[in-house]
């Protein structure tokens, strides 16, 4: 499930989908789709501290010097500021017609004092500065748009607010924004407890280790003793927080963090109201959103054109999520594979008012459906299918007469062939030093080598046994982008899995798996009851 749209309001989604189709002045989508995701993650994510403050920073130069009285309208409506480019040229116009026509003492003493920089724009009151890079302003403006959408006269509150010297003021009116964007979420997501959590784990964290941050036993231990504390009756839950916690101690102490923040207790958990003081806890929120931007979201492998099936995604889903902690947790997330979907199980079956209303047969609850060898053929499998698919999109480049069809066929038999063969399927390559890489060129090499030709036959083949969503024989294939796209994507997936298998397998034994089925069962035992019958 995409965590965007989990236990979000319809109305909040709608409002996503309709900055979506927002058009700009030409009639085109005005923000591309990366653009509302980030936006929708940080809002559902309650991220948008940092946010606020970039907005507010951003928008009092604007205010103070640009069009008297419709400065905002003027810069990210009529103007429509949104790309790093047109981003630079408004401010440099702005800087260029205010200052020029001011003395140097006049703009000494200007307030704030604004430049652009490699970075951005960089806007220093006094002493300090704050920057706003210039590929934040597509985000930001998406951010403003849906706050007017929600706030009546909003521009204009921002607009006679921001007409300061005052730096305080900016940051007043950032953290009072925070707070009423906290509370207008109380009616579109779920309750706010993630500083809470966060403050538990830290405890627990400091009352049993010395270490900085858990290994897999000390996951383990905390998701045993944390059997009162609500929302860790399931593993999963535990592990998924105890992931959040790690990453946000280790942003904690990076140097990209707050400056004025000394340690873990004063950068994040000096909250109020439920909300992170905005300068501090929202930079270190933004790092960590920053890092999740960095992962594709592989649940679109199941849309068209339909890559994987919803199953097949589920079954490697936490793999992919959490690919940055697989040589550091790889047994919390073999385990959570494992025995989650166990425990979800037997959850769903103590909701039963009468358990002998249901089809389900009462000793399959006795033991997970996978142990850990089990859950490694899974992966093969999964391996073997997605590279089925990865040659179906070869075959649709090779027939689109895209000369990417020989480079995406050589990273699908990287997945596909041994050790030897990809040796021999190199040598092939270079000696065949195909200089011309038009589609002309790659056909043309194709043919001269056996090799090459027969691979390419093998992905013909298997496209036209795809009778998938966008792939089907005389139906209309998308764009050669979205399978190259695709190609690389599930690349990716597979080298997480390959990655994942390698840091398991001294772990994927007979005897671990045992002790961690006693453990567990003796955990759902107690918090579940019943799993006997």
């Amino acid at each position: 499930m995409n965590p965007i749209s989990f236990g979000v309001s319809s109305t909040l989604q709608a409002d996503f989908d309709l900055l979506r189709e927002t058009p700009n002045l030409l009639g085109d989508a005005k923000y591309t789709q990366k653009t509302i995701d980030k936006l929708a993650q940080y809002i559902v994510c309650r991220n948008y501290g940092k946010l606020c403050l970039e907005l507010c920073y951003l928008c009092w130069p604007i205010v103070k010097y640009g069009r008297q009285g419709q400065a905002l309208l003027d810069f990210f409506w009529l103007q429509e500021v949104i790309s790093p480019k047109g981003f630079r040229a408004s401010i440099e116009g702005m800087i260029e017609q205010h200052f020029s026509t001011l003395s140097s003492e006049e703009r000494l003493s200007a307030k704030p004092s604004i430049k652009l920089d490699e970075v951005g724009l960089k806007i220093t009151p006094q002493q300090q500065s704050f920057t706003v890079s210039a590929t934040r302003i597509a985000v930001l403006s998406a951010f403003l748009e849906w706050l007017s959408s929600y706030f009546s006269g909003f521009i204009e509150e921002l607009e006679l607010n921001l007409n300061t010297d005052s730096e305080a003021q900016v940051k007043k009116v950032a953290s009072l924004l925070q707070q009423r964007i906290y509370a207008l979420l109380k009616e579109h997501l779920p309750s706010a407890n993630v500083q809470q959590k966060f403050r538990f784990i830290h405890e627990w964290k400091r009352s049993n280790s010395a270490d900085v941050r858990f290994n897999d036993k000390q996951v383990l231990q905390f998701w045993q003793a944390a059997f009162q504390q609500e929302g860790y009756v399931k593993y999963q839950s535990a592990l998924l927080d105890v992931l959040d916690y790690d990453l946000a101690c280790e942003l904690n102490q990076n140097k990209l963090k707050v400056e004025r923040a000394n340690n873990i207790d004063e950068a994040f958990f000096d909250f109020q109201g439920g909300e992170l003081e905005p300068q501090m806890g929202a930079s270190l929120f933004e790092l960590y959103t920053d890092c999740i931007d960095g992962i594709a979201d592989m649940s679109r492998l199941t849309q068209q054109p339909k890559l994987i099936s919803k199953q097949q995604y589920q079954d490697v889903a936490l793999l992919l999520e959490q690919q940055e902690s697989i040589h550091r947790l790889s047994l919390s997330l073999l385990r959570a594979t494992v025995f989650s979907p166990w425990q979800a199980k037997i959850i769903q079956r103590s909701r039963q008012k009468d358990i002998h209303s249901t089809n389900s047969n009462v000793t399959d609850l006795r033991q997970p459906a996978l142990d850990y060898d089990a859950y490694a053929l899974v992966l093969d499998k999964w391996i073997k299918n997605a590279c089925a698919a990865m040659l179906s999109c070869v075959g649709i480049l090779y027939e689109k007469k895209d000369a990417r069809c020989l480079g995406a066929l050589l990273i699908t038999l990287s997945h596909m062939l041994d050790e030897q063969s990809k040796r021999t399927l190199d040598n092939v390559v270079r000696s065949a030093k195909i200089r011309d890489l038009t589609f002309s060129g790659v056909s043309a090499a194709l043919l001269q080598n056996p090799l090459l030709n027969k691979h390419m036959q093998l992905a013909m083949q298997h496209l036209k046994a795809n009778n998938r969503d966008g792939f089907r024989k005389g139906s209309e294939y998308a764009d050669a982008d979205i399978y190259s796209s695709a190609i690389n994507n599930l690349h990716q997936c597979m080298s997480t899995i390959g990655k994942f298998k390698k840091a398991t397998a001294s772990v994927r034994n007979e005897e671990n798996y045992r002790s961690d089925l006693f453990i567990f069962f003796s955990e759902f035992e107690k918090r579940h009851g019943g799993i006997n019958g």
